[in-house]
């Protein structure tokens, strides 16, 4: 499991060391700094996919990624900490900008901490490839069970629900082993699941009927114009007419490409949304927050950060991170029990919010 994260001079975070659970909800008002932690697990993936310098690229360089630019930040630093029985693997790496723009490694640590042997060590290279030959089959077996824990980092958003948003369109049928991160492949995605997993597929098909009475069930053949292309389509109650992804409103086609990525059979490890409840009715927001909280039961975490109220209602204040700007720096910090134990038998968790007895408000 995901234990900890430290972010050091990234973006609005000057830094933030924060203990990571089952679910993590980050509330706070625009601006705070909750879009910001979320794509700090971007900023991971593209360096694991070897593609660092194109993220940068994309961030219109390193000034604009580095905490209140290059001038205040010399360096970038992260780490994350994963716990594995009785054995601790940390990924710590540190940044530093070059002359183009760009940034290079200037520190980068995969950390095994094993009870057992009750040492420490250090070895190779993850990102930068450069791991060692020699080592014993228990550090090789931690490297690589550190890198399909970092690979398990999914970033996913659902937003756009445009005309020309690439899950409206028609899309390879064979790419579909596993959900895209902005369900460009559902269609395909689904169409795997109705020959491999079909009583997937079905409660797919039920939970959607919960937030869309109307609909029936999805139609997934390959085009016949082209059979190594499918097009989501699918099918009203009481009716022939066949609907493709178009005819949803957003909400909806937000709503099935979230329900997808919560019942699919093999989840990633670790689930990473920024604000899910774009457009999303409050019985849907009900529904999205049932399947989080089921997912979490087959040893999956989740990272969400939201503004919506309703969404929260459904959940802890243990679930509950707090982000704050404070002067320059975004501020996360967990609840104060103590100081909410006289208010929590009265209120929702969603009041005491908007009370501003949380935090987390402007």
């Amino acid at each position: 499991m995901l234990q900890k994260i430290l972010i050091e001079n990234y973006k609005s975070i000057k830094k933030v060391e924060i203990d990571i659970s089952n679910i993590n909800i980050l509330i706070g008002s625009n601006g705070a700094g909750k879009s910001n932690f979320i794509s700090f697990f971007k900023l991971l993936n593209s360096l694991i996919k070897g593609k660092l310098q194109n993220y940068i690229a994309e961030e219109s360089g390193a000034n604009n990624v580095f905490h209140h630019g290059l001038k205040s930040s010399e360096y970038l630093k992260g780490m994350v900490s994963f716990r594995n029985n009785t054995n601790i693997n940390n990924y710590e790496f540190e940044l530093k900008p070059n002359s183009e723009g760009g940034v290079f490694f200037s520190e980068e640590n995969p950390v095994y901490k094993t009870e057992h042997y009750g040492q420490t060590y250090k070895y190779g290279n993850i990102a930068t490839g450069n791991s060692e030959t020699n080592l014993k089959t228990d550090f090789r077996n931690a490297i690589k069970y550190l890198k399909e824990r970092l690979s398990e980092l999914r970033l996913y958003h659902f937003h756009d629900t445009s005309k020309t948003a690439l899950v409206k369109q028609s899309f390879n049928i064979h790419d579909n082993e596993v959900l895209y991160e902005d369900a460009r492949n559902l269609a395909s995605f689904l169409f795997r699941l109705s020959i491999k997993e079909p009583k997937i597929l079905e409660k797919i098909e039920k939970t959607t009927r919960l937030i869309a009475p109307y609909f029936d069930e999805f139609i997934l053949k390959p085009s016949i114009y082209n059979e190594e292309e499918i097009r989501l389509g699918w099918k009203e109650k009481n009716s022939d007419m066949l609907f493709n992804a178009s005819h949803l409103s957003d909400g909806t086609l937000r709503m099935i490409c979230l329900v997808t990525l919560f019942l699919q059979p093999n989840p990633p490890k670790i689930i990473i949304l920024d604000e899910p409840e774009l457009g999303l009715h409050p019985f849907a927001l009900t529904v999205l927050s049932d399947l989080i909280k089921k997912i979490t039961l087959q040893e999956v975490q989740v990272i969400i950060s939201t503004q919506s109220v309703p969404l929260i209602e459904n959940f802890t204040i243990d679930d509950i991170i707090i982000v704050e700007k404070k002067g320059r720096e975004s501020i996360f910090k967990k609840a104060d029990k103590n100081f909410l134990k006289e208010w929590v038998d009265e209120y929702t968790l969603g009041e005491l919010w908007e009370m501003n007895l949380l935090g987390g408000r402007p």
